[in-house]
């Protein structure tokens, strides 16, 4: 079962609701976070939709060496794995060794360009050595032989494999202390080819669309893994409808699937939320950033992945009114400037001003606006923005584009850039961020950001996701009424 819902205004308040922007995030594009938390939409949306997980844990280790501002630390180094709301699992490997795990982090599927991949120039290198090595290639024998190991262990295979990893996400060295692990390292280092940003599992090129009664607003167009997909329209407005390009009704899409809201003329102004769900297997190279609104959590890469329940949503907004301003307002992580972008556009025939941290800016009619809002790395930012009438939108998340080891300089690829200072809690193998160390044979380490062990800390139903390497997560407020 999947739902959208819509939430419409009251009477008399046809202007309010002309100018309700529909606003849905993921991996940095806005949507609200839970079940009717915004314009009634739920689920994630835009570039970042897709697969939500939480962490439960490393599935396999070893241990690992790496420097640390020229000093060796030793890690616990290797595959976690991480659950979707008990629909399927997801095993990952770390991509930011000394940014913590944060216990039961939630994650959301992102895109590349919004994550600490965007200007890696050895990400496609990180996805070879995914395709090539363990748990991809279960056969650990013949991953041996081709390494020239022998015949590997999945420990040996993990530890190996993230060792690798970290040489060309974080461009650090790493040693893994187990001789066949350490020759697997070199060997997939050695290895490793540029390969594609896969496709994401479940996503739509924008998270809204707008225009005027007796249009088709989009398209919307359909991105996914999945051979099916099963979408839905929630419109409190007679006769407004999902269809493709033909104006056919649809309840189902595939990946490059265009569609549109077919509403009729004369409607009243509203908005309407979509709703798209599939089963996929996740394409291993997918990126996962921690959602929340405290704390970032190390980012993951895809590794392997049952078949799973993913989603995503966008909406629509129209306009009774030819003559009226359309507003429509998103947000988009943008990891090359450091910033979250706001966009405001106006399908409408009259012009609309908004402001963004107290500043106005005007959108001409059949216009658009971006505003970049700086926000340091791995940092909580909660940006207002105020449409016409009084209503607001809060945009509240984590930018989370570097790796740690890139520092301020923000590495290029290739390069080991000057490491940050070290974190007051330890690498992101941190005793402190996972509940406590592991140890292995040769004394007391560190672990990857979680231990062994399931996590047992939980997070709270209050917590709102959002996707994205960055995600969002958005909550809307209006103004009071008479007597404020």
């Amino acid at each position: 079962m999947f739902r959208a819902h819509s939430r419409k205004a009251g009477a008399g308040s046809t202007m309010r609701r002309s100018l309700l922007a529909t606003v849905l995030a993921a991996a940095g594009v806005l949507a609200a976070a839970a079940p009717g938390a915004a314009d009634g939409n739920d689920g994630p949306s835009g570039e970042g939709a897709g697969a939500t997980a939480t962490l439960k844990g490393l599935a396999a280790s070893g241990a690992v060496e790496l420097k640390r501002n020229g000093r060796p630390e030793l890690v616990q180094a290797g595959l976690f794995n991480l659950d979707v709301a008990g629909t399927g699992t997801l095993q990952t490997y770390c991509i930011d060794v000394f940014n913590p795990t944060q216990p039961q982090a939630r994650y959301q599927e992102t895109p590349w360009k919004q994550s600490s991949l965007h200007n890696n120039r050895d990400a496609g290198k990180i996805n070879w050595i995914l395709q090539n090595s363990y748990p991809q290639v279960k056969d650990l024998a013949a991953l041996g032989k081709a390494a020239g190991t022998g015949p590997l262990t999945k420990e040996q295979a993990a530890a190996g494999t993230q060792a690798a990893i970290w040489r060309f996400s974080d461009h650090i060295e790493t040693r893994a202390k187990d001789p066949a692990a350490d020759k697997l390292a070199a060997y997939l280092e050695k290895a490793a080819e540029p390969l594609q940003e896969p496709r994401a599992s479940l996503a739509f090129d924008k998270p809204a669309v707008s225009g005027k009664s007796g249009e088709k607003l989009g398209p919307l167009t359909v991105t996914t893994s999945a051979a099916g997909v099963r979408v839905a329209l929630n419109s409190q407005e007679k006769g407004v409808k999902l269809v493709d390009g033909d104006g056919k009704p649809v309840t189902t899409a595939a990946n490059g699937t265009r569609l549109y809201v077919d509403v009729p003329k004369g409607t009243a102004a509203g908005t309407a939320g979509l709703r798209a769900e599939a089963t996929a297997t996740v394409p291993v190279g997918r990126v996962f950033t921690g959602v929340g609104r405290n704390k970032s959590s190390q980012t993951m890469i895809l590794a392997g992945s049952t078949s799973s329940t993913v989603t995503a949503a966008a909406s629509a907004s129209w306009s009774a009114d030819a003559k009226a301003a359309v507003p429509s307002v998103e947000a988009r992580q943008n990891c090359e400037k450091g910033a979250v972008d706001i966009t405001a556009t106006n399908k409408g025939g009259t012009e609309y001003t908004f402001s963004v941290a107290g500043k106005q800016h005007t959108v001409k009619a059949g216009g658009s606006v971006t505003v970049p809002v700086p926000v340091a790395d791995k940092q909580t930012y909660d940006i207002k923005v105020t449409l016409p009438g009084g209503e607001e939108r809060r945009f509240q998340g984590i930018l989370d584009c570097r790796t740690v080891a890139q520092g301020t300089t923000g590495g290029t690829g290739g390069k080991p850039s000057a490491p940050a200072a070290p974190a007051t809690s330890g690498p992101s193998a941190s005793p402190a961020a996972g509940g406590g160390s592991d140890k292995a044979p040769g004394g007391d380490l560190a672990t990857t950001g979680a231990s062994a062990t399931t996590v047992a800390a939980g997070i709270g139903a209050a917590v709102l996701l959002a996707a994205g390497a960055g995600a969002v997560v958005l909550s809307n407020r209006r103004k009071a009424r008479a007597g404020k």
